[in-house]
């Protein structure tokens, strides 16, 4: 869609050629919640397909939008309105779609709106529903493919050699995930 801002981010973070190679994913299933206090529809997207970003997008090295990602969209219009993705690039099925959770929650003395949720990744995460800003990130389970989540920038800091490129390592969440929505 020409002159669509959220879809022209979308492409800015794909190859030209995805498409070519049955690229793509993100599918929406599972993880929709309502938000009637901001009047919001949130959609947690699946991962990207096939796993391998090489041969899913082939020459690029971008995050891949909206896989594995919460998408926060007006519920009136369905117009974008923020997004966060969770595993930029995602090379292993980590995917947005488990269940979300809304709270007002009494922050170091803030009161705050915020979405919960714990994605296949492996962390907890709890966001802010007004901006999709991560407020925390926390490790849920065994988790190594990243040390942590930047909180600065909101994307996980990968460990060293987890995107195969160097031959077998052992993963944890594996296939099913650290949560899921089964």
């Amino acid at each position: 869609n020409r002159g669509d801002a959220a879809m022209e981010a979308a492409a800015k973070t794909w190859g030209p050629d995805f498409w070519k190679n049955t690229g793509g994913g993100g599918t929406a299933w599972n993880g929709f919640t309502f938000d009637a206090e901001t009047n919001r529809i949130y959609v947690g997207t699946g991962n990207a397909g096939p796993y391998d970003p090489q041969l899913r997008d082939p020459g690029s090295s971008g995050d891949n939008l909206y896989t594995s990602s919460i998408v926060a969209l007006d519920a009136n219009t369905g117009k974008y309105v923020w997004h966060y993705q969770e595993t930029p690039r995602d090379s292993w099925d980590y995917k947005a779609t488990p269940n979300m959770v809304l709270a007002t929650l009494n922050l170091e003395g803030k009161v705050r709106k915020v979405l919960m949720h714990v994605p296949t990744n492996g962390f907890f995460y709890v966001i802010d529903r007004d901006t999709g800003k991560p407020i925390s990130a926390e490790k849920a389970t065994v988790v190594t493919w990243a040390k942590s989540i930047d909180m600065k920038t909101g994307r996980p800091v990968e460990e060293p050699g987890i995107r195969y490129a160097k031959g077998d390592h052992e993963q944890w969440p594996g296939a099913v995930g650290g949560h899921n929505w089964q």
